[in-house]
């Protein structure tokens, strides 16, 4: 999945009511030293490619459970 964008995941089974979860895009954990370090060792333009990319961003929750209701 694409690190840029929160999504909503939904989960069909035959017989059960769907769930559903929600993904969100964050800043992973070292966010603010990955840009620091890009500043020192790969200017702006490191920095600009891992925001672009997402490459200094996370999913959260991961793993994504769901949960569905089979009774």
């Amino acid at each position: 999945m694409d690190r840029k964008e929160s999504v909503t995941l939904i989960a069909r089974k035959k017989g059960c009511k769907p769930g559903q979860a929600r993904v969100r895009s964050v800043v992973k954990g070292g966010g603010a030293a990955g840009f620091a370090g890009n500043l020192i060792f790969g200017g702006i333009i490191g920095m600009g490619v891992d925001a672009y990319t997402g490459a200094a961003k996370d999913l959260y929750p991961n793993p994504v459970n769901i949960k569905l209701d089979c009774s």
